[in-house]
């Protein structure tokens, strides 16, 4: 497969506890062309005492601040997602964790939109992890202000 020219990405856990709970976006604004960066996790304590819960919204990043990011996909065996097990309709699950990864690849002469998806190794998802948290020190200063 050759380079892959994504157009969005998502890194996503949900459990009961914010602990253990992220989400990290990027997605290509259509009007703008630029690509746009979302996140919401618990801040490391190596970051600042003050801050609990690191969050962005929208937030304009250029190529080169994604260009770690971006050789990471491109080592990815990236492929279709394949399809979810059915739902044991007798099994419940009072704390259910998900975790989601996925890339989007537009297309934009027929506007779909195709999701991909790789088996990410704890190494691997540590290292995404990393370079979104790098992303959120570069971008953060350029988030709007909040009311």
């Amino acid at each position: 497969m050759g380079r892959i020219e994504w157009t969005g990405m998502q890194l996503y856990r949900n459990g009961s506890n914010y602990d253990y709970s992220y989400n990290y976006a990027l997605r290509l604004d259509a009007k703008s062309g630029q690509m746009l960066y979302d996140c919401s996790f618990k801040a490391p304590a190596n970051l600042n005492d003050e801050i609990w819960r690191c969050e962005l919204e929208s937030v304009p990043v250029t190529r080169e601040e994604l260009a770690t990011l971006d050789a990471l996909i491109q080592g990815l065996p990236l492929a279709p997602p394949k399809e979810p097990e059915p739902v044991d309709e007798d099994m419940f699950i009072c704390d259910e964790t998900r975790e989601i990864f996925d890339v989007s690849v537009a297309n934009y002469k027929d506007r779909s939109v195709k999701k991909l998806t790789a088996p990410l190794r704890a190494e691997q998802r540590e290292e995404l992890q990393k370079q979104f948290l790098q992303l959120y020190l570069k971008a953060k200063d350029r988030a709007p202000l909040r009311n």
